[in-house]
């Protein structure tokens, strides 16, 4: 069944930046509807205009490696890696576009994406993992799914958090023990946008700052940050030391009993924070430009305070994501809205650089 209103994939670059862009000017709430409902096996993966190999067309949203020389990236619906010394396309039948993706090991690597994708790698092929958790309200009403980020403590407890919807309304957050993905939590208004964690019983699931949650191990509870910001990335070095970036520049800093506004020097909209250690973390995002499109920026923490390291050099460009082996070893991803190709740029402890997407 389609309906006229329905977001559906062959739209999906369009319609995933729009749905990105409404919430972050309103939250929307809209009650579930009592449905009588048969129940139909279906399966898990669609034919809906998957995305034809080759060329790095598309965001590339997030990037998670095990080593220098073993790094993916999530580009569009293809999955990208390098190997210390080129990038090169897996061509992984991705059938959707991706935007997150982690990995307990080079060869126990997890992506997730639009219409609520998962697909493994096991260090030799991916394949999509069965997510059922609501696949029969998306086989009657199109009923809608995304997710937007993985994170693990461990190969056998791994989370993945988006939105469901007719109109991307709703929160969820998956988990995975090993053998199947079940749903934790839904049903809350906003979306959620990243999840991280220090251990198993310590996760952090980001989304409107008021509006955030908490996960002890046992149950996820609510964690007021402070700020009624779009929340958009998650990082931390411990337990006790956790940052978490969002629209209007907004830099947040967990101590391990509550958070705090840090100043971050710009109101732009940062999507992706990392860092080596406690005093080496950085910021990626883009200023909009009344008139004049989108400019990176990247910023840098000492350990003292933020202080902008890129800014407003190269027209178009947006960052979305960054990571890194080491502090001498970091990369930005995100994308040339000239082209709508994927970019990412390396920071070698001296300056950044664009390296080559064949």
């Amino acid at each position: 069944m389609s309906l006229p209103w329905a977001i559906t994939a062959s739209s999906s670059t369009a319609s995933e930046k729009t749905h990105e862009e409404e919430h972050m000017r309103k939250k929307s709430f809209i009650p579930f509807m009592i449905l009588t409902l048969v129940l139909i096996p279906i399966t898990a993966f669609s034919d809906e205009g998957s995305s034809p190999p080759g060329g790095a067309t598309g965001h590339v949203r997030d990037i998670w490696g095990s080593s220098a020389t073993d790094v993916f990236a999530a580009c569009g619906a293809d999955i990208l890696h390098y190997d210390g010394t080129a990038w090169s396309h897996m061509n992984c039948g991705v059938p959707h576009s991706l935007y997150g993706i982690w990995g307990s090991s080079g060869t126990d690597v997890f992506a997730v994406g639009w219409e609520g994708i998962i697909f493994h790698y096991d260090g030799q092929i991916w394949s999509p993992m069965e997510n059922t958790s609501y696949q029969f309200l998306k086989f009657i009403t199109d009923w809608n799914e995304a997710l937007f980020d993985v994170w693990g403590s461990s190969e056998t407890d791994v989370f993945a958090v988006g939105v469901i919807g007719f109109n991307f309304s709703f929160g969820i957050i998956l988990h995975y023990d090993g053998k199947r993905w079940l749903r934790m939590i839904s049903g809350f208004p906003p979306v959620v946008h990243g999840v991280w964690g220090s251990e198993k019983d310590n996760v952090f699931a980001i989304s409107y700052a008021d509006d955030s949650r908490h996960y002890d191990g046992i149950r996820w509870s609510n964690m007021n940050c402070g700020t009624e910001a779009l929340l958009n990335g998650i990082w931390g070095s411990s337990a006790t030391d956790v940052f978490a970036v969002g629209n209007e520049g907004t830099i947040l800093h967990y101590d391990g009993t509550s958070w705090s506004s840090m100043s971050s020097g710009t109101t732009a909209w940062l999507k992706g924070v990392w860092g080596s250690s406690g005093s080496d973390v950085f910021a990626v995002g883009y200023d909009e430009v009344w008139g004049d499109g989108s400019y990176e920026i990247i910023l840098h923490y000492d350990g003292v305070k933020w202080s902008i390291m890129k800014r407003n050099s190269l027209p178009n460009i947006e960052f979305w994501t960054v990571w890194g082996s080491s502090g001498t070893d970091v990369f930005a991803g995100g994308v040339d809205e000239t082209n709508s190709h994927g970019v990412i740029y390396h920071y070698d402890g001296i300056s950044w650089s664009p390296m080559e997407l064949s």
